[in-house]
């Protein structure tokens, strides 16, 4: 029996207790076999030990060895350089492409498998870190429970657990815990490592070359004069051009450019023309194109004139002459190759004419040009001889009139002479020298866009030049097709060029801002290098169909690296390459076996007797009354001469005395800590020690909390709600095609949530898995089966979880496995949850309203340029083609639109965002617009209205053969209507053609097409006001069967009309070809005409030929096959346009219906582009409430990417959750963990205690040297034996309620199993 000493508190303990003891050579022997040296030598794994036995080495595990740790760096670091290389990858190559496989699951599954398997892994370290360090501490120094048999860091959560270890400085613990929550949150992030995202990236891929130049191909449009004897064109020209041009394509091209704002054709910018590009195969996604180019680039380089002495002017030009003399050019009185035109400005004050003259200048033969060019010889100088320094010269004088000078300067014999009295005030001269260079140059076409871009700045090689055809040539046969276009009586020349150039629109034919210097040196310029690009365009590009290397820059879906999540997981990385370090310096070798089975804990304490006499009788006690009986206490492992390693606890058990007083105390409250170091003689007032039964003040057992009812249940109504959670949310995605539009923060921070919820599922079923898996031993021992596997050498939580699985099967711990198969499902719940969601692109469609923002004047027009410009733009697209501008289709006029409304609350915020942006794909809207329709409605009969006059012998000018009887409230005017023709009886046309305007009033010689007089609107509304006569072919005598009258009515309807179209803030509200996807649906049914607002009648009387007729190739007489043409510009377009009509489809009372479709088509195509006209389409100024806004319903569409909802992963994981539940539920109700143990059962007292009382620590059971074997050594010794927990019958056993007995393992069969059944109910199942 020992010695009762006096316990004191435990500072004066250690004062008088060291003394005394540091004398005592046996405590100092014993307490230097404390220190263990170390070898560095290793022998199968373990650490020897040199001062006692070679063969016995402390136990490490592999997962704490230093080639496990560095590996652990080697993987980090590695992943963290990883992340940096591919996010240097990312920015280099524009992403990354999906060419492996274009599924999200394999880019979204990737990183979080990844970093799944290496949390698996790292949990190991982590575990193992956290079961050694106890022993640790107990092989460093002498501790107290708290930090040594008590220790838990396994049961509590993460983040205590990390708290403890940093507060009791376990450098080891802190690392891998904090690395354990590290890897949770990088894998976390992960999740949305890899986002796609449409990207722009640039392809190298063959392009074919549609076109190239060929200055032979010029020449077949271009054609010396003398080679054409058969024109003249002094006319009103003092002098034949140098060439005769074929084709009056490009001025008409040009014209409609600058006077209509008509686009560039394809292959040509200002100045330059360039051979086009496309793509030989569809390349899906391609945006822009890029080659390399031939580009003609137009080198105009103009001079400005010195001034000519002003008594020199009228005489030269009275003559025809003129004078120019430039710093590189002088020619003096030289013939005037051009016309002379004076334009008289009587409204003026004060009243000028402005004469001006566009010419050629030979500067070939000048002596005084400065800084001369050597001559080279072209090709065609056999043809034209020597290769002459021709220009192109602008002049201009201006001149005040007198006051007697006529309003009207008309008279043809006049146009070279300067009136008397006129006064010059100004001159200005501009001399221009033409030239142009080839050479290659960047190609850039948008494909979206459908434009084209020039990099002039990046000219790839020398420049060269045709090899036929020299910039002097060029400026000729610009010359020679202005010339000869003006010489055709048409209105065009340089000078209306010059004026339409200028950014501003001159009024009327003022030419007076022309007269600077500068303005008109710039004027000319611009307008002779776009002029020269459409001649090289229209007769040098040739089709071709060369493969040349081009650069195409494809949209596609591309992977991108999240940037806030690649920092967080290289910092996250960063940390944990220096972590696996601070584990490998911090963790030594503290125990001689693996200590994670009941069977080692056995095996260690049948050698600590000390430790198993201190906690005898304390099986039952709860941790904290564990606690409060080792306190105090300091306990270190040792290891004896004879080899035997041990816990030793420094002193003898607490020897609490039972004295009346002692007694009287507990019953108040718990004893306090006292030591248990002997000191002092024996005490004979104590009368007995105290129990451990005496410190016990609470019953019943102990059961974790995460498998609690209310945990249980918590953790069971998670999958259930997230199953839940899943199906409306893919029901919602399904019904709104999307839970919302995609960006970038939607993308990520959806991902992050599922995967934060998945984690929260994930970590609350490892918390019940660890319960189960903790328990399993003890469930084991509580069983009725004698396997000693499945209890005291299991360890569940220790191990890799397929391993853990394969050992709880193989031991039949059937709900130990089930939760570990939830377990293991729920730590692949983040990996599925990666790729919930998905970018869709979607159609969605929601109402709008859209209004006008025009409303359509009827009255008369007044500004004829409106007139003139349209009839520029219809001469241009009828014999060349194009698209019609802004505003127009086919034969519509649509209303200026604007004032987006969307009637749809759920789209309004998304629509607003996108359908106003310059998005190469913009939404799509579906509208139901009233447009207008011009139309014609012309009458043949009755036959007595139309009659044609038999009488042959009137002069030239009477002979008017076409009449029309008006309509009887016509008369009243004028009776009958002389269809004007300029043909004569001596000119005997084969065919005749003519469309005019009826002229209501007095008939004259000159048959005014146009009247500006609005007066007359209200006394022609009704009548006819368009005439066309045609006939053909014709004999000697003219008859009614020759001829086809018709008298045409102007009406204006208004159809409805559906729509479909983008919509681009640069269309400015204005529909068209470039934005309407497909020929608007017309309702025929629905179609009204308008009033003209004057007498009610659908009638109106548009006086817009003139500017038309004009506008139009003049044919004159022509021969055509054999036969005689006299047809206007307006009949000869009707029959030689781009649908060629036969003349006899035309002829002859048979046929009129056809010739009625004919003229109607031509009159809409005309009287769409006036109606569309600033005239007529007033637009409505802010705050003008005058004019009413239409409202117009329809759709839009708009294809947006949208957040959806993954169907496969939306199943999988709810069928994952849903096995979850199942398998959470059946191992809940198969373990039975009630009643089971009396406290935790993670710390090494708590075990050991259950083991204090057993036999199998005897060294009957437990032979010397056990506690350093392996596994399968202590499988030996436990083999056959039946080793169980609960409550067992012996005789010195302690009272426990109504019975006596211990509690704890022990071999042999008990009196019940397990602690109780119930909480206040002692006795457990009985066995």
């Amino acid at each position: 029996m020992r010695r009762p000493c006096v316990i004191l508190p435990s500072t004066f303990k250690i004062m008088r207790w060291l003394p005394n003891r540091l004398s005592d050579s046996t405590f100092l022997g014993k307490w230097a076999s404390h220190k263990k040296p170390r070898s560095k030598e290793l022998n199968q794994g373990y650490e020897t030990h040199a001062a006692f036995n070679d063969d016995k080495a402390l136990w490490r595990s592999p997962w704490l060895r230093k080639a496990t740790l560095v590996s652990f760096v080697t993987l980090f670091t590695g992943s963290w350089i990883s992340l940096l290389v591919l996010w240097r990858y990312d920015i280099n190559h524009n992403g990354f492409a999906l060419t492996v496989s274009s599924s999200h699951y394999s880019w979204a599954y990737g990183p979080t498998v990844l970093l799944t398997i290496i949390i698996s892994l790292w949990r190991q370290v982590d575990y193992y870190c956290k079961v050694t360090q106890p022993w640790n501490e107990m092989d460093s120094h002498a501790t107290e429970a708290s930090r040594s048999l008590l220790l838990d860091y396994i049961s509590p959560l993460q983040i205590k657990s990390l708290y403890n270890a940093t507060k009791n400085r376990h450098w080891a613990v802190t690392s891998s815990t904090l690395g354990f929550m590290i890897l949770k949150i990088a894998t976390l992030l992960s999740t949305v490592l890899l986002q796609p995202s449409p990207t722009l990236i640039s392809k190298e891929l063959p392009v074919v070359m549609n076109s190239q130049f060929n200055e032979s191909a010029f020449w077949d449009f271009v054609v010396p004069y003398y080679e054409r004897p058969d024109f003249d064109f002094r006319h009103r020209l003092a002098q034949n051009p140098s060439y005769v041009v074929s084709s009056t394509g490009p001025l008409y091209v040009y014209e409609a450019i600058v006077k209509s704002g008509l686009p560039y054709p394809n292959g040509t910018t200002r100045g330059d023309v360039f051979r086009s590009v496309e793509v030989p195969k569809m390349v899906d996604g391609i945006t822009r194109l890029t080659a390399l180019t031939t580009v003609f680039s137009s080198n105009i380089s103009c001079e400005t004139s010195f001034t000519t002495p002003r008594d020199e002017i009228r005489s030269d030009w009275a003559s025809g002459l003129a004078t120019i003399q430039t710093p590189t050019c002088s020619a003096s009185s030289f013939k005037i190759a051009g016309w002379v035109k004076n334009e008289l400005h009587p409204k003026r004050d004060p009243r000028y004419l402005i004469a001006h003259t566009f010419t050629t200048v030979d500067c070939s033969g000048n002596r005084t040009i400065l800084n001369p060019r050597p001559k080279r010889a072209s090709l065609n100088s056999s043809k034209m001889g020597a290769v002459r320094d021709i220009r192109l010269a602008i002049i201009m004088h201006n001149f005040t009139v007198p006051e007697h000078y006529p309003h009207s300067y008309t008279d043809p014999f006049l146009d070279y002479t300067i009136p008397l009295g006129a006064t010059l005030t100004r001159t200005s001269a501009t001399l221009c020298k033409v030239n142009y260079t080839l050479g290659n140059f960047p190609l850039a076409r948008d494909l979206s866009q459908g434009t084209f871009s020039l990099d002039m700045s990046r000219r790839n090689g020398m420049t060269s030049k045709f090899n036929n055809l020299t910039g002097s040539e060029l400026g000729e046969a610009m010359f020679s097709l202005l010339a000869q276009h003006y010489e055709s009586f048409q209105t065009t020349n340089m000078f209306e060029l010059m004026r339409a150039s200028l950014q501003g629109s001159l009024p009327g034919s003022d030419y007076g801002p022309l007269m600077d210097p500068e303005t008109q040196k710039s004027s000319a310029t611009e307008v002779l290098g776009g002029l020269m690009a459409q001649m090289v365009q229209q007769f040098s590009i040739v089709p071709d169909a060369t493969i040349a290397n081009g650069t195409a820059d494809v949209s596609e879906t591309r992977l991108h690296i999240q940037i806030s999540s690649l920092w967080a997981m290289v910092s996250a990385f960063i940390i944990m390459s220096i972590l696996p370090l601070v584990i490998l310096f911090s963790m030594k070798d503290g125990v001689s076996q693996n200590p994670t089975s009941v069977a080692a804990h056995a095996a260690i304490l049948a050698t600590s007797a000390k430790l198993q006499s201190l906690l005898k009788d304390t099986s039952t006690l709860r941790t904290s009354e564990l606690t409060n009986w080792l306190g105090g206490h300091l306990f270190k492992t040792s290891i004896d001469t004879q080899g035997s390693f041990y816990i030793q606890p420094i002193g003898s058990a607490p020897l609490f005395n039972r004295t009346q007083e002692a007694l009287a105390r507990r019953k108040k409250r718990a004893p306090d800590r006292r030591s248990d170091i002997e000191i002092g003689p024996h005490d004979s007032t104590r009368i007995s020690l105290m129990h451990p039964g005496d410190v016990k003040s609470k019953d019943g057992f102990w059961i974790p909390f995460t498998v609690q009812y209310p945990f249980i249940t918590l953790a069971l109504a998670f999958p259930i709600l997230a199953i839940g959670g899943l199906e409306a949310l893919y029901q919602v995605s399904e019904r709104n095609q999307g839970l919302t539009d995609t960006n970038h923060d939607v993308r990520v921070y959806a991902g992050y949530l599922t995967s934060f919820i998945a984690f929260a599922i994930s970590s609350t079923l490892n918390s019940v898995d660890f319960a189960f898996a903790s328990f399993a031993p003890f469930t084991a021992l509580c069983s009725r089966t004698k396997s000693y596997r499945r209890s005291t050498l299991i360890n569940l939580v220790g191990e890799m979880p397929p391993w853990a699985l394969y050992q709880a099967c193989r031991n039949r711990q059937v709900g130990a496995a089930l939760s570990i198969v939830s377990a293991l499902i729920g730590s692949v719940l983040t990996v599925i949850a990666s790729g919930l969601w998905v970018d869709q692109p979607r159609q969605l469609t929601a109402g709008l309203t859209m209004s006008s923002a025009s409303t359509w004047h009827f009255q008369r027009l007044e500004n004829i340029s409106d007139y003139t410009s349209a009839a520029n733009t219809l001469s241009m697209l009828h014999y060349y083609g194009g698209d019609q501008p802004l505003g127009t289709w086919d034969n519509l006029v649509f209303p200026t639109l604007n004032g987006i409304k969307i009637n749809s609350k759920k789209w309004a915020a998304s629509l607003g965002a996108r359908c106003t942006d310059t998005d190469p794909i913009p939404c799509q809207y579906s509208l139901a617009v009233s447009a207008l329709r011009p139309h014609l409605d012309c009458e043949s009969g009755p036959p007595e209205r139309f009659f044609i006059g038999e009488s042959n012998s009137l002069g030239p000018e009477e002979f008017n053969p076409l009449t029309i009887k008006l309509p009887q409230h016509c008369r009243n005017i004028v009776p009958t209507y002389y269809i004007p023709w300029e043909g004569g009886v001596n000119e005997n046309p084969d065919w005749i053609g003519t469309f005019s305007e009826v002229s209501i009033g007095p008939l004259t010689t000159n048959h005014s097409r146009i009247n500006f007089n609005s007066s007359i609107l209200g006394s022609n509304s009704g009548c006819p006001s368009i005439a066309v006569g045609f006939g053909g072919p014709l004999g000697p005598h003219l008859h009614k069967s020759d001829f086809s009258i018709l008298a045409c009515y102007q009406k204006v309807q208004r159809v409805n009309t559906v729509v479909n179209f983008t919509y681009q803030p640069q269309d400015k509200g204005l529909l068209g070809a470039s934005n309407i996807l497909q020929a608007p649906i017309i309702k025929e049914g629905d179609t009204e005409y308008l009033k003209n607002g004057v007498d009610g009648t659908e009638t109106f009387f548009f006086s817009s030929l003139d500017p038309l007729v004009e506008s139009l190739p003049n044919t004159g007489f022509t021969q055509v096959d054999g036969s005689t043409l006299k047809l206007d510009p307006v009949f000869s377009a009707l029959v030689r346009g781009p649908n060629i009509t036969a003349l006899e489809e035309l002829s002859g009372p048979n046929r009129t219906e056809r010739l009625k479709s004919a003229v109607s088509e031509f009159y809409t195509k005309y009287m769409v582009l006036v109606m569309n006209s600033d005239s007529f389409r007033w637009r409505a100024q802010s705050g003008n409430s005058s004019i009413k806004q239409d409202e117009f319903n329809g759709t839009v569409t708009f294809e947006v990417s949208r957040l959806t909802v993954d169907s496969a992963s939306k199943l999988t994981l709810q069928v994952m959750l849903a096995t979850i539940v199942v398998l959470t539920a059946l191992a809940f109700w198969l373990v039975e963990l009630r009643g089971m143990l009396p406290r935790n059962p993670c710390s090494i007292a708590s075990v050991m205690a259950l083991l204090a009382d057993s036999r199998m620590c005897s060294r009957d059971f437990m032979p010397p040297g056990s506690e350093w074997r392996d596994k399968d050594y202590l499988a030996q010794l436990f083999e056959g034996r039946n080793i169980k927990l609960g409550w067992w019958d012996r005789g010195g056993g302690h009272q426990v309620g109504e019975q006596r007995g211990c509690f704890g393992i022990d071999i042999g069969d008990p009196v019940s199993l397990g602690f109780m059944t119930r909480k206040g109910k002692k006795n457990g199942k009985q066995a």
